[in-house]
C-alpha cells in the first residue's frame, strides 16, 4: 500500500508543480499495482498513523516542512524526523523545505533497497522550473 499525504502548501507556481508531482507518483504507483490512499489535506495525527501502518510499502508527503526534517501537518502541528515504520519501505518521498536536514533520522524508515528522495534548502516553483531545485537520494538503512 502506498500513502500520498498533501499537507497545506502555498499557491501559483508551487501548488501546481507539487500537484504534477503528487499525480505522476500516484499514477506510477498505482501502474506497479499498489492501492494508493491519498489525504488532503492531513493532519500531523494522520501523517503518523499511515507511517505506523503495517501495510505500508511507499509513502510521499508534499507540503510544508522546517530545519531537522519536520513535516507540518494541516493543523500545524509537526512530524519529527524519526523512525516509524515496523520494516524498511521501498520509496519514500519528503517534498517539503528542509527535509534533507532530518534525512539521517527519515532514512531509517527505508529498507538498504529502497530510497528516500529529500529536498535540500527551499521547495520553491521558480526553483522547479529553472531546474535549480536540489534533490537528495539516498539508500535507506533497514
Amino acid at each position: 500500500m502506498g500513502f500520498v499525504d498533501m499537507g497545506t502548501y502555498s499557491w501559483g507556481s508551487t501548488s501546481w508543480i507539487l500537484e504534477f508531482y503528487r499525480r505522476a507518483l500516484i499514477t506510477r504507483w498505482e501502474s506497479d499495482g499498489l492501492r494508493v490512499v491519498e489525504s488532503h489535506p492531513v493532519p500531523a495525527r494522520d501523517i503518523e498513523i499511515h507511517l505506523k501502518s503495517k501495510k505500508i510499502y511507499r509513502y510521499a508527503f508534499m507540503g510544508h516542512g522546517g530545519w531537522g526534517g519536520f513535516l507540518n501537518g494541516s493543523d500545524y502541528s509537526v512530524v519529527l524526523a524519526d523512525t516509524y515504520t515496523r520494516y524498511g519501505i521501498s520509496e519514500m518521498h519528503l517534498i517539503s523545505c528542509y527535509s534533507n536536514s532530518g534525512a539521517d533520522e527519515w532514512k531509517k524508515n527505508v529498507s538498504k533497497a529502497g530510497f528516500l528522495k529529500t529536498v535540500r534548502g527551499t521547495v520553491s516553483g521558480w526553483d522547479w522550473v529553472w531546474g535549480s531545485m536540489e534533490y537528495v537520494k539516498e539508500s535507506g538503512t533497514r
